[in-house]
């Protein structure tokens, strides 16, 4: 693994930063709507390319995440941001940005308990790698 320096850290303070300006600058006539929906495309569709170029990866490659617990769970942590953020998306696209049926919306709540569940399963997994002297 590449050592995380500076400019990385220095990056992502600089999009934090940006991000308390904008919510801050941003009009309220803003159709707020509209910018929850890219992010919500934004965050479904890299979500799964992640998922398809890791697995496509591990099928032409050396990249096999099933076969290691931590490219397990980082698959698992992007479908359950698929599972949280998915429904939203495709209401979206398909549905007029209207989840209003009890199964999609049962989809959209069940996705939230997955991600619950699997984040929980990362804290575990770190812990019990930390408690091995593997460190984080």
């Amino acid at each position: 693994m590449k050592r995380i320096r500076w400019p990385f850290w220095a990056a992502l303070g600089a999009g934090g930063v940006a991000w308390l300006i904008l919510g801050f600058t941003l009009p309220q006539t803003t159709n707020f709507s509209d910018v929850f929906n890219g992010g919500a495309l934004a965050a479904c569709g890299f979500s799964l390319a992640f998922i398809v170029i890791y697995t496509g990866r591990g099928l032409f490659g050396g990249a096999k995440w099933w076969k290691t617990n931590v490219g397990t769970y980082m698959i698992l942590a992007a479908m359950s941001v698929l599972a949280v953020i998915g429904p939203v998306a495709a209401a979206v696209l398909f549905h007029n940005g209207q989840v209003d049926t009890w199964w999609w919306a049962w989809t959209w709540i069940g996705g939230h308990y997955l991600a619950a569940v699997v984040w929980a399963l990362l804290a575990i997994l770190l812990a019990r790698n930390a408690g091995n002297g593997n460190g984080a």
